[in-house]
């Protein structure tokens, strides 16, 4: 009964250091996990990177277009300031000869005015010579007549006569012709005197607009000096952003590249990164699979740990049953001391029954130090998968600080998309080599756990072979030796 305890203990001592070794297995598992899911929120924040150089990108193209948009703006602005300065040259072309023209006019005007004035002038001087020379001829008259004879003097009387006749007709033609001629000359003048002023009011206008033109010519002079100079300037300008524009179609040509590089790229990793996710999915599954299975298996080891206790209970009562029947087998056998013979008899039947009994005992021992070595083999596997568990918390450490420089890479250029590729795919096969590992490790943990389903069985082969074998006490006495034995042998 002993060695059924120890046996016992040792067995729920075994199923305690397998629960201990599953909580381990399962925190790792969850640290597992966790590593994981810091290494899927790590991808999320590369996607959340890629997305914003995507954005940035889209936000230059659109810079781009703005700056082409300005450029063909500023042409066409060049272009109507060149049409505007050619229209202000034509016009200041023609507002110098449309005011030639109308100083040309005035002055033909004013000369047109000074013939007149002239032919008037002669006119009169021509009037003047003309009565000059009528009171000469009668000046001469009248002296003849008195040098001539009285016959003459009447000739010349009546001729007089006739001649004062005439002259006064003449006079009167005269006077009347002169008024005509003053009237006329008068009005004229005055006309004249009129359209004088005017025409220095209009020289004075013509002066004061001709200064006035001259000013806005000095003006527009220099407006269109300034304007040459800024057409100048803007030409200069318009050269420079010429070459910024070449730049910017160089820029914007290696930006389009690298934009359908990182567009090729960034679908890549979408894939990779959805393959990722499923893969993940499909072992988190699969681990919440296997962890219900072990706590289902644990219910099971502690129940059986149970029904052991209950056993051993049963046990306590069958061996205070025993000791009950072994202390009536002695009072018995102080009755039967006469019966030597039938007694020496049984004692060689028992003798076999006992060699019997301990080659059985000697192939139980056998069976138990194969099982104890397979338990030692079992805590070896069990260290050898936390030495593979600590590798991979090693390597999935790894691949966080390679996610990290992944992230600081994508931060800082393009140029580094292509290290990124290279370093996604270096993680790629480092976390196939965890999968691989993983995989390991759970044919690991199944094969363990079919040989604690075999120790399981044996265990209860164990306890039913222990059943069989309770009803002798000389075989409980020698398995408790043994059992003493073997405790000394262990300590």
């Amino acid at each position: 009964m002993a060695a059924l305890s120890n046996r016992c203990e040792l067995a729920e001592a075994k199923a305690t250091q397998l629960e201990s070794a599953k909580t381990l297995v399962d925190q790792q598992l969850e640290a597992l996990k966790i590593m994981l899911d810091k290494s899927e929120a790590k991808f999320k924040v590369a996607d959340g990177t890629i997305n914003d150089l995507t954005i940035q990108l889209k936000e230059k193209k659109d810079a781009l277009e703005d700056l082409t948009f300005r450029y063909d703006e500023e042409t066409i602005m060049n272009a109507e300031m060149a049409e505007k300065i050619a229209e202000l040259e034509k016009r200041t072309v023609v507002k110098g000869s449309e005011n030639e023209d109308t100083t040309k006019l005035l002055m033909d005007e004013t000369e047109k005015a000074k013939l007149q004035l002239e032919k008037l002038r002669k006119q009169c001087s021509q009037y003047y010579t003309f009565s000059t020379s009528l009171v000469f001829e009668q000046e001469r008259i009248s002296l003849t007549k008195l040098l001539s004879s009285n016959d003459a003097v009447e000739c010349m009387d009546k001729s007089e006569t006739k001649a004062n006749d005439d002259n006064r007709d003449l006079s009167k033609h005269l006077m009347g012709h002169n008024k005509t001629v003053k009237k006329a000359v008068q009005e004229r003048l005055e006309s004249d005197k009129e359209e004088i002023k005017n025409l220095t009011a209009q020289l004075e206008i013509l002066k004061k607009s001709m200064d006035d033109k001259a000013t806005n010519i000095s003006q527009k002079d220099e407006e269109l000096t300034i304007c040459r100079a800024t057409v100048d300037q803007l030409r200069n300008e318009l050269e420079k952003v010429e070459r910024s524009k070449a730049k910017l179609k160089e820029t914007y040509d290696a930006l389009e590249m690298s934009n359908n590089a990182l567009l090729t790229n960034f679908d890549h990793l979408k894939k990779e990164d959805a393959e990722m996710v499923e893969k993940t999915e499909n072992e988190k599954k699969e681990h919440n699979t296997e962890i219900t299975r072990l706590n289902g298996e644990l219910r099971q080891a502690q129940n059986d740990s149970i029904q052991l206790q209950e056993q051993l209970r049963k046990m306590e009562i069958e061996k205070a049953k025993l000791m009950e029947l072994r202390e009536s087998l002695e009072n018995s056998n102080r009755e039967l001391l006469t019966d030597t013979k039938s007694l020496e008899s049984q004692k060689i039947e028992l003798e076999g029954e006992l060699r019997q009994k301990e080659s059985e005992n000697e192939i139980l021992r056998s069976s138990l130090a194969k099982k104890e070595s397979e338990l030692f083999s079992t805590k070896s596997r069990l260290d050898e998968l936390s030495g593979q568990i600590d590798k991979s918390v090693t390597v999935v450490a790894q691949l966080q600080t390679t996610n990290e420089s992944l992230e600081k890479d994508l931060l800082t250029t393009r140029n580094n998309v292509q290290n990124l590729e290279n370093m996604h795919d270096a993680i790629k096969n480092t976390l196939g080599k965890t999968q691989s590992e993983l995989e390991k490790l759970r044919e690991d943990l199944s094969f363990s756990q079919q040989e604690l389903i075999a120790e399981h069985e044996k265990v209860a082969k164990l306890q039913q072979e222990i059943v069989s074998h309770v009803s002798d006490m000389e075989q409980l006495q020698r398995l408790r030796e043994e059992a003493s034995n073997h405790a000394k042998i262990k300590s």
